[in-house]
């Protein structure tokens, strides 16, 4: 797509900024993924807005900033808490964290496909395809998610970029997308809204969130 005048300039500033930090702040590792995926969507929107130069800066940003820091904890035991302070070891959890971080290193594993001989990106999606599984085991089968419509609604915005992200880079949604939970939980945001627009809430979600469900 062509970002335009005003996008080009945003994009421009945005990823200068993301790409000079020293790291993405493993040591709560949300950030990371947050990071990851806005940089690997960036680099393929923009793709042919970017210079070669600025391409490479990013792709080596993704790959030593993103996806690198991540092995450290598929690497570990599930019951290892991992190197990191704070979140611990998302990789058999099923929960919210689990299917942000491994939608976003796969989103940047796919992003930066063929554009680096280092073996990490495909170690990475590796890890995270494996992983992801256990944290979609947040949506009930009939559509319920664990930890209330807060994190639903973090854990499927993600979660939905990743599928299409899998669908436009591979043909397919690699299966992600066959979990029953998944493919039922938007009767379960219908359903626990009340008429008067609040929800029936439970665990941290207050009944006046704003909670965008479309």
């Amino acid at each position: 797509i062509s970002l335009g005048l005003v996008g080009s300039e945003m994009c421009i500033r945005d990823r200068s900024q993301a790409v000079a930090l020293a790291n993405w702040n493993p040591d709560h590792f949300l950030d990371t993924a947050e990071m990851t995926a806005a940089l690997a969507v960036a680099l393929d929107w923009g793709y042919n807005e970017w210079t070669a130069s600025q391409r490479s800066t990013m792709v080596k940003a993704i790959v030593e900033k993103g996806l690198q820091p991540s092995l450290p904890v598929y690497s570990v035991a599930d019951n290892n808490p991992g190197p990191y302070r704070n979140i611990g070891n998302w990789t058999g959890r099923a929960d919210n964290v689990n299917v942000i971080v491994n939608s976003a290193m796969i989103m940047g594993a796919l992003a930066v496909s063929g554009e680096t001989t280092s073996p990490v990106p495909a170690n990475v999606y590796a890890e995270a395809m494996d992983s992801l599984p256990n944290g979609l085991r947040a949506y009930a089968d009939a559509g319920g998610f664990v930890e209330g419509q807060s994190y639903w609604a973090y854990a499927t915005r993600h979660f939905a970029s990743l599928a299409n992200s899998l669908i436009t880079s591979t043909g397919s949604d690699q299966g992600v997308l066959s979990n029953p939970g998944v493919r039922a939980s938007g009767k379960f945001m219908l359903g626990t809204r009340m008429p008067n627009g609040q929800f029936a809430t439970f665990a941290d979600t207050l009944a006046l969130s704003l909670i965008h469900i479309s």
